[in-house]
């Protein structure tokens, strides 16, 4: 991929992302993680460790996650910070990826479009 187009383009595949997937980057990122990790349940701070950035919160990401059905969330019975995701829908998420690659290189290669 020509890392200088993808910069100029950036904002429009986030906005047509976003329109078309009803998802932000940032989500993108975290079920790129999910569909690596190939887990239908994970600990939440194992999949925090895979985004190499321990000091950003990602609830919010999770929470828009679980309200599309990708995934559900419950906390440890003895330890209440432990979050566990599970129910995770990787056939799903995986058919997401794929949509926004296609996204992607539509708008980086308009050309290739039928």
């Amino acid at each position: 991929m020509n890392t200088i187009l993808y910069e100029e383009k950036r904002n429009l595949i986030k906005k047509v992302v976003k329109q078309n997937l009803n998802i932000t980057f940032p989500e993108i990122v975290i079920l790129d993680k999910l569909i690596y990790l190939n887990k239908e349940s994970v600990e939440a701070l194992e999949l925090k460790g895979l985004l190499h950035n321990q000091n950003t919160p990602i609830s919010i990401q999770i929470n828009n996650l679980i309200n599309q059905g990708l995934l559900k969330k419950s906390r440890d019975a003895y330890d209440e910070r432990c979050i566990q995701l599970h129910d995770i829908d990787l056939v799903k998420i995986k058919s997401i990826i794929e949509q926004y690659h296609l996204i992607v290189e539509s708008i980086l290669n308009p050309s290739l479009k039928n």
